[in-house]
């Protein structure tokens, strides 16, 4: 016996299951889909909130370093007139007091602008020959180009 053809009842319940397996498809797409952008949303929030610890750790740091500074020039201001006192209680006591303060800090002063004038013009030509060594180096020779 010839195999049955199916009936119009069977069609439309293959037909429904058929349509099923379409919904389920793209109902588990969807669901890919929004599991897929939570995933990059809370990877998001973690890089948000990783770069707004990173910021707040090196505003502490800003922060003890500004203070370093302040500390360093109390110290220093404080030497200066140290040896400035120093200074001022060598030169000749025939000279009015307020005088011998006022050329030993300005001896004191201007000794501070001379040493950094030096150490600006050595550091700036350490730099330029630094930067012609690299400009050097990454600029072909003419023989290169040939």
């Amino acid at each position: 016996m010839a195999a049955a053809e199916p009936t119009g009842e069977s069609r439309l319940h293959e037909a429904v299951l058929a349509g099923r397996t379409d919904e389920d498809l793209t109902a588990l797409v969807a669901k890919l889909g929004d599991d897929l952008l939570r995933l990059v949303d809370g990877k998001l929030g973690l890089m948000k909130l990783d770069i707004e610890d990173e910021a707040r750790r090196y505003g502490r740091e800003l922060v003890a370093w500004a203070m370093a500074a302040v500390v360093i020039a109390v110290g220093l201001a404080a030497c200066v007139a140290s040896l400035a006192f120093a200074l001022a209680s060598v030169l000749p006591v025939a000279l009015d007091p307020l005088l011998q303060r006022a050329v030993a800090f300005g001896a004191v002063g201007l000794f501070g602008i001379v040493a950094g004038w030096i150490v600006l013009r050595r550091g700036g030509a350490r730099l330029g020959t630094h930067a012609q060594a690299t400009v050097d180096a990454v600029t072909p020779s003419h023989g290169e180009r040939g």
